[in-house]
């Protein structure tokens, strides 16, 4: 067989030998692979064969199938289309991957990306993606194709050389020329930057080939980037390829003929496999603040792993984090302020790990006067820049419990010793307003409503002792968040943020109330706007089963930047 390297320092060579030869190269290397599953081997060998059937039918016909797609998006208990392979691609490509692999809709699910390039420095919104593909739909094969005709490549290569100092014509395509007049910004591009590395290797290996030649040498290599990036910086793919569950192969689409080059597996794969993903969230006191809409979802998730039985980060040891939070200080991206209760341990149920959330506790979750409580809360809204406060509950609270006891008995709290009749006197209001709601409910009824209204009145106190976390809030850089964890399931309900916030504060938060009110979508009366009349028009033919021809040589320029789920 030939080297790896083949695929990699002659961009130039075409024909199905090497389509043939890179496939069969993977099928040989999946099944000596003493970590691959003869079974998962099987069925990625078969995914790949339909595909490469597929793309040959493609090029040969060139012709769109008549197949009303809509149906496909309805639901069938009865025909259960079980997804194939999941597909990271470029978001700029003149062929839709049904016509070009002639699958059905539904074997094939999509992560579309800018050059299909994600970083493994920082686990981005990509490797998320096929994370959560992975989890949702199980495919034996995750495909990264990438395309020499791609803006972020072309820029990547020019940049590479106006810096050599070697002189060559600007490529005749639209974007570039329009472009060359502002090359500066173009470096300044985050792609750009991260395509940039596999370019210089481009150069380096041919330093006088042609622009056309680099092109492809660097999309081959980006692509290769792109496999290294998802097996070293998701925990998940990492595991999953080590187990022989999924397999990560890599290809090239030439746009011009729609033919797909089979680059197959990463020729380092086992390399990779050798150690486990180092853990890159590390949020040092250098880091910036994390906005409180991420904030909320990273607690938001992390519950959902706890209460499936999936969590544990919290009992992970990490020398790395642990040594970086020590020398480098730290930055939570939330604030808690929870019960004492044992059974509500919150970095637990949260399933966080050393430095990612700052926890106040005290019985009641309470903040009634200035004191300890509200200066660490404080403390981590002002010093520590954090932009997500909780106020966690639990449910069958013992301080709840007996407040709302003593409140329907009638009882006197100035008998209680010590200072604990303080925490049930700072509760008194909410068991009173719970009984008096619902006179005629069970004492567990009340208490779990009393631990709501409870949770609200912190949330209230907080902002009306605090200067600092008022003015944060109106500033809409901090958001307070109510919660109730069920001690007896694991989940967390969450409550949102005080429901009269704007009188609280004192004065109008438009903004506030936009985030927080139902969506009302914009009305747009026809004729308008002419690219909200292209959409829908071409929405109209598709709920119709109308077919579009592909247009396979005419490179249209994108209208519309569409930002959507999976579909």
């Amino acid at each position: 067989s030939l080297p790896w390297s083949t695929c990699t320092h002659y961009p130039m060579v075409r024909g199905m030998f090497f389509v043939w030869h890179f496939v069969l190269l993977s099928f040989t290397h999946a099944q000596h692979s003493s970590d691959t599953s003869v079974g998962s081997s099987r069925s990625t060998r078969e995914i790949l064969w339909q595909l490469l059937k597929g793309n040959q039918q493609f090029v040969a016909s060139r012709a769109a199938r008549n197949i009303h797609y809509l149906n496909f998006l309805i639901e069938d208990p009865m025909y259960n289309q079980k997804v194939k392979a999941l597909v990271v691609t470029d978001t700029h490509l003149s062929h839709g991957f049904l016509e070009v692999f002639q699958t059905e809709p539904g074997e094939l699910q999509l992560v579309r990306i800018s050059s299909a390039t994600c970083e493994n420095k920082t686990n981005d919104g990509a490797v998320g993606s096929v994370e959560f593909g992975m989890a949702m739909w199980s495919p034996p094969l995750i495909l990264v194709v990438g395309s020499k005709t791609n803006s972020v490549v072309e820029a990547a290569v020019r940049r590479v050389l106006l810096h050599s100092g070697r002189e060559m014509p600007l490529p005749s395509s639209a974007w570039c020329k329009e472009i060359a007049t502002d090359c500066e910004h173009e470096e300044d591009m985050l792609l750009v930057q991260i395509v940039l590395r596999s370019a210089q290797d481009a150069f380096a290996q041919y330093p006088h080939a042609s622009y056309e030649q680099l092109c492809e040498v660097t999309a081959k290599l980006n692509v290769w980037n792109t496999l290294q990036s998802l097996i070293q910086a998701s925990e998940t793919i990492h595991h999953r390829v080590r187990a022989g569950a999924v397999e990560v192969h890599g290809a090239l689409l030439d746009q011009t003929s729609g033919r797909v080059l089979f680059l197959g597996r990463h020729p380092s794969e086992q390399e990779f496999l050798k150690d486990d993903p180092p853990d890159h969230f590390v949020r040092t006191a250098a880091s910036p603040p994390v906005p409180a809409e991420e904030a909320f979802a990273a607690l938001y998730a992390g519950n959902r792993r706890f209460a499936a039985g999936m969590g544990g980060q919290s009992t992970k040891y990490d020398s790395r984090r642990l040594s970086q939070l020590s020398n480098d200080g730290q930055n939570p991206f939330s604030a808690v302020l929870g019960c004492a209760d044992s059974r509500a341990p919150i970095e637990v149920f949260f399933d966080v790990r050393p430095g990612d959330i700052f926890v106040v506790r005290n019985a009641g979750n309470l903040c009634f006067r200035k004191g300890a409580t509200l200066g660490s809360l404080e403390y981590a809204v002002e010093h520590l820049k954090t932009q997500l406060v909780v106020v966690a509950g639990h449910t069958k609270c013992g301080a709840v419990t007996a407040a709302v006891g003593a409140e329907k008995d009638n009882l006197s709290l100035s008998t209680v010793p010590g200072s604990i009749g303080s925490v049930f006197f700072a509760l008194r209001h909410e068991a009173a307003e719970a009984v008096s709601r619902l006179p005629g409910a069970t004492t567990q009824q009340q208490v779990s409503l009393a631990t709501e209204l409870n949770v609200f009145a912190t949330i209230e106190n907080l902002i009306k002792l605090s200067p600092i976390i008022k003015r944060a809030i109106m500033s809409l850089e901090l958001q307070i968040h109510g919660a109730v964890y069920d001690i007896g399931s694991g989940a967390v309900e969450w409550l949102g943020q005080h429901p009269s916030l704007e009188k609280i504060v004192g004065v109008p938060m438009p903004f506030h109330r936009w985030k927080v009110n139902p969506y009302i979508r914009a009305q747009y009366p026809k004729g308008t706007n002419p690219w909200i009349e292209l959409l829908r028009e071409g929405n109209a033919r598709f709920t119709q089963g109308e077919q579009t021809q592909t247009k396979s040589k005419t490179q249209l320029e994108p209208f519309a930047l569409v930002v959507s789920g999976e579909i």
